[in-house]
């Protein structure tokens, strides 16, 4: 059995191999919780550090607030657990094993293992808006908020220069959860510094946030809801609710209820679904593909 490291495991090592997919909260925390187990394990992840997914809005405004939303991973493993930089790209719920498409090389490899942790996480839910996935940012990792703010610089100098349009200028957020309301704070927070380098007047810089339910933030408190409202207003943000996107085009939004608003940069805070690693694997999902398990979280039939 390969324990998925490129310095490889003694042949005499009889101990269960755990194969952890995913350094996110869950993953991370039972790397950790493994240190002094009889086991040894493998921590499989794209890259070398732990991001605080709540955090990942940040970068937008504070591109440097990359240090203080991830940490490295190796300094806080186990001895027992090592790790490899690798994408998961397959799982084998029956051996169980899994094939890891390394970062570097892009060479497939196959391990096999005692115990399978899937921790992948979620991915955006775009829920079939034509449109949507193909031209939509999203809130990832940690290359996200630096990506948002440079499109939305790009649009700005390039509508600035007379290259483009007037919705060059618009920000449209679809999705007023918590991420999106976030998103929309963190713009309108640098909207000053993006107008400036722009050449443009702040208000010249416009941001929308749509989300389909009555309010923004569904299921949080009337009091916070209505607070972070009156606080997003206040900041200028065009807040719109109780209709849905219904379409992106190259150049514009088309909402629900008709309104088209012209747009240089939409971003997609609208929900996630389960990684789509899960449902590929066989295992029992739900709707959002979410694998169903057992109270002991084993996944249903294993």
């Amino acid at each position: 059995m390969w324990c998925g490291h490129q310095g490889g495991c003694p042949l005499h090592d009889s101990r269960p191999h755990v194969v952890i997919l995913g350094a996110g909260y869950a993953g991370f925390a039972v790397a950790r919780g493994l240190g002094g187990a009889p086991v040894r394990a493998t921590l499989v992840n794209p890259f070398p550090y732990h991001y605080f997914t709540t955090l990942l809005h940040e970068p937008i405004a504070r591109p440097r607030a990359r240090e203080r939303i991830s940490i490295p991973l190796a300094p806080y493993l186990p001895p027992n657990v090592r790790l490899w930089l690798g994408r998961a790209v397959a799982i084998d719920p029956e051996e169980p094993a899994v094939e890891v498409e390394e970062l570097v090389t892009a060479t497939r490899r196959r391990a096999a293992a005692d115990y399978l942790v899937v921790a992948v996480g979620s991915e955006p839910l775009y829920f079939g808006i034509p449109g949507l996935e193909e031209r939509a940012l999203a809130i990832r990792d940690l290359a996200s908020g630096p990506l948002i703010r440079a499109h939305v610089e790009h649009r700005l100098a390039r509508f600035a220069a007379g290259e483009e349009r007037a919705g060059a200028r618009r920000i449209v957020i679809g999705g007023g959860g918590y991420t999106g309301v976030e998103v929309a704070a963190e713009l309108a927070e640098t909207r000053e510094d993006l107008a400036r380098a722009a050449g443009l007047v702040p208000s010249a810089v416009e941001i929308y946030l749509i989300e389909a339910a009555p309010t923004l933030l569904p299921g949080f408190d009337p009091r916070l809801v209505e607070y972070a409202t009156a606080f997003l207003e206040r900041a200028g943000i065009r807040v719109i609710t109780g209709t849905a996107i219904r379409e992106v085009t190259p150049d514009r939004v088309i909402l629900a209820d008709g309104r088209k608003i012209e747009a240089g940069t939409v971003i997609w805070t609208g929900g996630v679904r389960a990684h789509r690693l899960v449902e590929r694997s066989g295992l029992e999902v739900d709707r959002r593909g979410r694998a169903l398990v057992q109270r002991d979280l084993t996944a249903r039939g294993y």
